[in-house]
């Protein structure tokens, strides 16, 4: 569905991606990880449209997608989470659901769509006449990932949602991700907690200053003692599992 062949893009004068290729088969989730500055978000806003590269290949369900704008990636079936949740503050959860329905005219539909999101999210429906910006941090998340489910994509890239949660939600959040990919949404997963992240997807990649250096079947590496080492550390019951 997704394919990214030898990727570089920049910041100015620094070479942030450094050729990096990568590929999302229909119906996986890939998880995407790596510490700080290695590059991972800049690889959503490129696939995204928000970053231009200068060199390589993006292809999204067979059509190449390199230079295109933003909206007419949108169009097209790829919906972006970016790390912040980014919700419109001063706006319901609702209005923020419609906004993300906005290519869908039929006024059932979007209705239709709402209602989907709350049966994954059911705060947001016990939410939904409250500004958003009254959210709690995990409900914002649960905001913005409905928001971009509204018009039911092809592809979902999620940027860090487990960010500044406490454990309990981002538990819950990463329960609802894994529910999506049950329910056949491909998904491209950017994620710090690293054990959480290989715990839910199918496959990742291991992203270091602008690299691909690693790729394989999550449950193997989670198991990788090079892995465990840098990413996993030694105590590393802390989302995914209850004490």
């Amino acid at each position: 569905m997704l394919r990214l062949k030898s990727i570089h893009t920049y910041y100015g004068n620094i070479h942030v991606l450094k050729g990096i290729s990568l590929h999302v088969g229909p119906g996986e989730l890939v998880a995407l990880i790596g510490a700080n500055g290695a590059g991972k978000t800049t690889t959503l806003k490129t696939i995204s449209g928000l970053i231009r590269p200068t060199k390589g290949e993006i292809d999204f369900v067979g059509v190449p997608i390199r230079g295109m704008a933003p909206n007419k990636i949108v169009r097209k079936g790829l919906s972006h989470v970016p790390e912040g949740r980014q919700v419109f503050a001063k706006m319901t959860v609702w209005e923020n659901l419609e906004l993300g329905g906005y290519l869908e005219k039929n006024n059932a539909v979007v209705h239709e769509a709402i209602h989907r999101v709350e049966s994954l999210f059911p705060v947001l429906k016990k939410r939904r006449h409250q500004l958003a910006g009254t959210l709690s941090g995990g409900e914002q998340q649960m905001l913005a990932i409905g928001r971009a489910l509204m018009g039911w994509p092809k592809l979902l890239l999620l940027d860090e949602p487990s960010l500044g949660l406490a454990p309990i939600v981002a538990h819950t959040v990463f329960q609802s991700i894994a529910r999506l990919r049950d329910e056949g949404m491909t998904i491209l997963l950017v994620e710090q907690n690293a054990r959480a992240a290989l715990h839910i997807s199918d496959r990742a990649y291991i992203m270091e200053t602008g690299r691909m250096i690693m790729e394989g079947p999550s449950r193997e590496l989670l198991d990788h003692k090079q892995i465990k080492r840098a990413y996993l550390g030694k105590g590393y019951r802390e989302v995914w599992e209850s004490p």
